[in-house]
């Protein structure tokens, strides 16, 4: 294994690591108002091949075909909120906060809902990050967002659309 195939091997260990972290921690539970009691199943990643088609842009109708395409999944939580059977499809990053492409958090809910075959009445988008406080390594910050539905654009799915629609921020003391 080259250096940089380690390096990226580690971090990839990271991102699901603070995912799982931050799932013990009740992190989730708090800012995602889940039925605590209702949690179906521990956090699960999935690396592996899926199909699906999107939409990038509802001004551009073109209907692009991701076929066979790797995708890595940090975080798959089944649980319930408002008594509805959902599921978590957690994007996990670490490092100061820097814009997440849609991609990095549409493909892998397209890759769920099109490809899983599972029965929920909600898939719903999270995006983690989660970094040192200035000045302070033993304190980590955890930034989560939860992000819309991808609406339909003419045909299927459309990107453009997906959007935060709820953010919470946690400071943890590690030591």
């Amino acid at each position: 294994m080259s250096s940089s195939t380690l390096v990226d091997f580690i971090r990839n260990l990271l991102d699901v690591a603070l995912g799982e972290f931050a799932f013990a921690g009740e992190l989730l539970h708090d800012f995602e108002c889940l039925d605590t009691a209702q949690i179906g199943t521990a956090p699960t990643t999935v690396a592996s091949t899926f199909d699906f088609q999107f939409e990038p842009h509802p001004d551009h109708p073109t209907v692009v075909h991701h076929n066979s395409g790797q995708i890595e999944i940090d975080g798959l939580i089944m649980t319930r909120r408002g008594g509805k059977r959902i599921l978590l499809v957690i994007e996990a990053k670490r490092g100061r906060g820097r814009k997440l492409a849609k991609h990095r958090i549409g493909y892998p809910t397209l890759a769920a809902e099109m490809s899983l075959s599972l029965t929920v009445d909600q898939l719903v988008p999270v995006y983690l990050r989660a970094h040192t406080v200035d000045g302070d390594d033993d304190m980590i910050r955890y930034s989560i967002y939860e992000c819309s539905d991808i609406p339909i654009g003419e045909t299927q799915p459309c990107l453009t659309g997906l959007s935060v629609i709820n953010d919470h921020h946690y400071e943890v003391r590690l030591g």
